[in-house]
């Protein structure tokens, strides 16, 4: 539990349930947040959790070092489970760890407008560079026309060239 878990930032028995495949989870972040094992409320109502950080990273490097397969399939179910619930942000995140670029082009392009319209440029810049680092702009035209807005608004012509060559290119 402890291991698999570790992919979350955040925690919630259900989150932790559909994550995993399993059921209890609730309870077990209680026992174990009961007997200070380094799990941390972050709500008054005890419903969202967190691993310590330093905590955390073990786990995580024990997850890579046991079962790296499985790594992509819990971010999987995770982002599943975040957008089911109206967290599009944290399902995106998810969906990147997993290498899911349908899943996250398909939530940033229902998402950008808002992200943007919030005054969050920072956060869609960062989604829209995941497609570029991945190799993936031409794949996705409208995200590729997003980034070249983006672009283009801040004042860099010549990547929001590219970005535009990118989406009438597919």
């Amino acid at each position: 539990f402890l291991i698999r878990t570790s992919v979350l930032t955040a925690m919630s028995g259900p989150l932790c349930d559909a994550t995993l495949g399993q059921t209890g989870s609730g309870g077990l972040l209680e026992a174990l947040e009961d007997r200070n094992l380094l799990v941390l409320p972050l709500d008054s109502r005890r419903q969202w959790y967190r691993y310590h950080h330093l905590f955390r990273d073990l786990l995580s490097a024990e997850l890579e070092k046991r079962e790296p397969e499985a790594v992509a399939g819990l971010h999987q179910r995770a982002a599943t489970w975040y957008e089911a619930h109206g967290m599009p942000e944290a399902a995106i995140d998810h969906a990147r760890a997993a290498g899911d670029a349908d899943m996250v082009a398909r939530l940033v392009l229902v998402n950008a407008n808002a992200v943007w319209a919030s005054g969050r440029a920072d956060t869609l810049q960062r989604w829209l560079r995941w497609f570029d680092d991945e190799g993936l702009i031409e794949a996705y035209p409208g995200i590729a026309a997003h980034g070249a807005l983006m672009l283009a608004l801040a004042g860099k012509p010549g990547d929001a060239e590219r970005w535009a060559t990118a989406a009438e290119s597919s």
